[in-house]
């Protein structure tokens, strides 16, 4: 993949924008950074916050049409999926046993013993929900709306235990195949566009928002979705994580340019309230990954980095990383300081 020369970037490539929350245009740079991920745009990008609200966002941006022409170029998102049943993130997690004693779902009678035997795997799923995917305690004829479903997998996992799963996505090969092989009900489309004649008990976005033009005008759709006291379930990067505060322009979490918005509890609990959203609860994820990638950014820059090297082999060590790295970062979880964050709020 080549770079583009940074004088290709023009300015009607880019768009200034004012504060998204509060449309203020009082803002300043408290970071600059680029592509290190993709390195598909080998410019710099500021990171701004609103001196009114605080929220951070990047300014100026890629207007949308660039954008989307840059994501074709991630070689990851293009990848040809892989078949549901070489890759089940459930498969460990959704015997009908244990759906019943521990989620409510009526296949048969709950059971203390087998709860009591069971009760080491929940907590092994607790943490794969914050980790990754959401399990959604049963309710009757429920409907789930997934934003940015990609290739279906999680929609075809919850259809499987009796939901009925609707997902949105721009991509139109995965929505083929989501449609084709999965025989899910997706369209390609925006949520902007999307419309529907009926309510949904959960809408689930995994890492969505922080790509999206304005949060505030999806957060209001999402509100306007869901059935009174539905859920809206959604993971974010939080700026505000430890993985910034130490690497600050080498974070894997910013990857400029395609967020657009960076994210802290603070700022997401705003959004939230201001659409009368209620029992916010914000879990923070466990990944040792965002502790390591930012290393190798730095080598890509600096290869002869004694320090960033010596560090880079220590936390990739299996051993280590498996023991201390993963016992540290299920630490900073429970601080709420890691750098991703699954939030979840009632209407």
């Amino acid at each position: 993949m080549q770079n583009r020369n940074l004088n290709e970037i023009k300015n009607n490539e880019l768009e200034f924008v004012r504060c998204d929350f509060c449309n203020s245009n009082k803002q300043h740079i408290i970071l600059r950074s680029k592509d290190y991920i993709f390195n598909i745009i080998p410019k710099k990008f500021n990171i701004v916050k609103c001196l009114n609200c605080n929220l951070v966002f990047t300014n100026p941006r890629l207007k949308t049409e660039e954008l989307i022409k840059n994501y074709s170029k991630i070689v990851s998102y293009d990848n040809r999926p892989i078949k549901l049943n070489q890759k089940n993130r459930f498969n460990l997690f959704l015997r009908k046993d244990f759906l019943v004693d521990f989620f409510n779902y009526p296949y048969f009678e709950k059971k203390k013993l087998r709860k009591l035997i069971q009760y080491p795997n929940y907590l092994r799923v607790i943490r794969r929900k914050k980790e990754t995917q959401f399990i959604p305690n049963y309710i009757k004829n429920g409907r789930i709306l997934e934003i940015g479903c990609s290739y279906g997998y999680y929609l075809s996992q919850l259809k499987n235990i009796g939901w009925d799963v609707k997902g949105i996505e721009l991509s139109k090969k995965a929505v083929e195949f989501a449609k084709n092989e999965l025989n899910l009900d997706v369209e390609c489309k925006s949520i902007e566009d999307f419309q529907s004649d009926t309510l949904f008990n959960i809408i689930y976005m995994n890492m969505v928002l922080e790509h999206v033009e304005s949060p505030k005008k999806i957060l209001e759709k999402c509100f306007s979705l869901l059935k009174e006291k539905g859920k809206l379930i959604f993971s974010v990067p939080d700026f505000s994580g430890v993985e910034v505060r130490i690497f600050k322009k080498y974070a894997y979490s910013l990857q400029l340019p395609f967020h657009l918005y960076h994210f802290t509890p603070y700022t997401i609990k705003n959004y939230l309230k201001k659409f009368d959203f209620a029992n916010i609860k914000i879990i923070h994820q466990i990944s040792d990954r965002d502790l390591i990638a930012p290393l190798s950014f730095i080598l890509s820059e600096n290869p002869n980095k004694k320090l960033a090297k010596y560090l880079f082999n220590l936390l990739t060590f299996s051993f280590f990383r498996k023991s201390v790295i993963r016992l540290l970062i299920n630490i900073l979880a429970l601080l709420g300081i890691t750098s991703r964050m699954t939030v979840i709020a009632e209407k």
